[in-house]
């Protein structure tokens, strides 16, 4: 499998996804963002609750050292 990711809302982007929607073997996934396997990690683990609640920054800081 192979991932393009078009950054721009240019016509010339827009004429390549028509194109690409008129293929018969390739799919289009929208998405904002591509995360990495660290980020897909961290919103794995706050679905779950695995969070760290902080009164202040200084209680954040302490908690995560």
């Amino acid at each position: 499998m192979t991932t393009i990711v078009i950054k721009e809302n240019s016509k010339a982007a827009k004429a390549f996804l028509e194109f690409v929607k008129n293929l018969s073997f390739a799919t289009i996934v929208e998405t904002d963002e591509i995360a990495n396997e660290t980020t897909k990690k961290a919103i794995a683990e706050a679905k779950k609750g695995k969070t760290i609640k902080c009164e202040s920054f200084e209680d954040y800081l302490q908690k995560v050292k």
